[in-house]
């Protein structure tokens, strides 16, 4: 009602409309260009930690494909150069693999049936489907950090949509907060 603020993520655009017909402040986080990149960095991070924990490889030794080169996308390349992991990064816009490759990434297109040969693992952080099953390697391991369903069917994919309010709920917190005291 009236003098209510209410705060969401991606608010389909009825319930956006409604809210504010009764008067009520409507905050969409994904608005909030402050906000993602809090969650963007909060994402990747909180990635980085589960490929680490959950592997005795070193980043060295690691051939990583990171699917979309966006907000999220640009961390975990940032990130795993740093730690000496050798990247593929996979983009639709042809200026942006350009741009890649002249800081010496390997890039490819965004395609159903890019070459996936030679990954360790895939970080999908586009909320589309883009790859065929038959394009995945079978021991390809793949994380899926977009919502929704990525892959095909039959395919093994760790998928951790929201994984910053689970992995560093007190930073995810704080940057929503951020988000809400702007607006307000």
């Amino acid at each position: 009602d009236e003098g209510d603020v209410i705060s969401g993520y991606g608010l389909p655009s009825d319930a956006y409309t409604a809210l504010c017909e009764r008067g009520a402040l409507v905050l969409d986080l994904e608005e909030d260009e402050d906000f993602l990149t809090d969650n963007a960095e909060l994402t990747a991070l909180a990635t980085l930690g589960i490929f680490l924990g959950s592997t005795k490889r070193s980043p060295r030794e690691t051939r990583v494909g990171v699917v979309g080169y966006g907000r999220i996308g640009k961390r975990l390349t940032s990130m795993f150069l740093y730690l000496g992991a050798t990247l593929r990064v996979f983009a639709s816009r042809k200026d942006t693999r350009l741009d890649l490759c002249e800081c010496g990434i390997a890039t490819a297109e965004s395609t159903h049936d890019a070459d996936l040969s030679g990954l360790d693992i895939l970080i999908n952080t586009a909320p589309a489907h883009i790859f065929d099953a038959d394009a995945v390697p079978p021991d390809l391991r793949i994380i899926d950090l977009a919502s929704g369903m990525n892959f095909p069917e039959g395919l093994q994919v760790e998928r951790y949509p929201s994984v910053p309010a689970k992995m560093f709920p007190k930073s995810a917190g704080d940057a929503w907060g951020r988000s809400v005291e702007r607006f307000i």
